[in-house]
C-alpha cells in the first residue's frame, strides 16, 4: 500500500513539497537557462490529474493480485 501513512513522515512530505515547488520554479521562470516556456494552468491542472493514475493503477493491480490470490 503505497498511501498508507504516507503524510505521517515530514521529511517525506517536505521533500516531495520542494520538488513539486521546485519543478514548477524552473518550469515558470527557468526561461533561457533550462530551456522551458511556462505553462499555463490548464496545462498544470491536467499534469497534476494525469499523472498520479500511474500510482493508483498500481495500487489497483497489487489490489487485485491480493483478492485473487496471485
Amino acid at each position: 500500500m503505497a498511501f498508507v501513512g504516507i503524510l505521517d513522515n515530514k521529511a517525506f512530505v517536505a521533500i516531495a513539497l520542494a520538488i513539486l515547488l521546485g519543478q514548477i520554479a524552473i518550469v515558470q521562470v527557468g526561461g533561457n537557462v533550462f530551456r522551458t516556456i511556462p505553462l499555463r494552468w490548464p496545462h498544470w491542472l491536467l499534469i497534476l490529474i494525469a499523472t498520479p493514475v500511474v500510482l493508483w493503477m498500481g495500487e489497483f493491480v497489487r489490489w487485485f493480485a491480493s483478492v485473487r490470490g496471485f
